[in-house]
């Protein structure tokens, strides 16, 4: 619990960090070199491909299926972990909205992008969706100890999906890069709250894990 804790606090001071910082000219800047230097990579093809991954974590999506899988778990009586995935997804989809309306920073729209997002640009909400949600089911398929020799091969492809999703953000020109990194330190300063609750709920004689 100490160690999911610890992710908390870390990515919450870095979040306020680099909130405090997204006006000064010398980030501004570096966020318009970086969308730049990816776009040079633009092509139509690459475009299509981008599209495809940047909705394997779109937020709408994942708020409604998380709360699906939580009810399908739920259904199991492994209450625990149908727990923790609703309140991560409600708690992901919330954080995303309240950041995004207390930062109020706008989108590149520096070209056209095949992807028409609305709404204010920081935190990416696909990069909490991904950091948070997607490291928690890849934690908890492997909390079973027949599945523990697992976890750090799934923590990799998981960690490997939120790296990759974030890239197409920029890519597409729905972001600046800070806007990922935002997205990412939020993911997983939440993840560590719902991990550490679970850690906690774990210990009670009653718990019971998916089967």
């Amino acid at each position: 619990m100490k160690t999911s804790l610890s992710i908390t606090a870390v990515c919450a001071i870095l979040l306020g960090v680099l909130d405090r910082m997204l006006n000064r000219p010398g980030l501004l800047a570096w966020n318009l070199r970086g969308l730049l230097a990816i776009h040079q990579t633009y092509s139509h093809t690459l475009a299509l491909v981008a599209v495809g991954l940047t909705y394997l974590a779109e937020p709408i999506l994942w708020t409604a299926l998380g709360f699906v899988i939580a009810a399908v778990i739920a259904s199991r009586k492994a209450y625990r972990e149908a727990a923790t995935i609703a309140i991560a997804t409600g708690g992901a989809a919330a954080m995303t909205w309240f950041l995004k309306h207390i930062t109020h920073e706008e989108r590149p729209h520096l070209f056209v992008s095949p992807v028409h997002d609305s709404g204010y640009a920081f935190p990416s909400g696909h990069s909490i969706t991904a950091s948070c949600l997607f490291v928690l089911f890849a934690l908890l398929w492997t909390q079973d100890p027949r599945r523990r020799h697992a976890r750090p091969r799934l923590l990799a492809v998981a960690g490997a999906i939120a790296l990759v999703i974030g890239f197409t953000r920029v890519y597409l020109g729905a972001h600046w890069p800070t806007d990922v990194i935002g997205g990412y330190l939020a993911g997983l300063a939440w993840l560590g709250v719902c991990w550490t609750g679970y850690l906690a709920a774990e210990r009670r004689p009653e718990a019971r894990s998916i089967a």
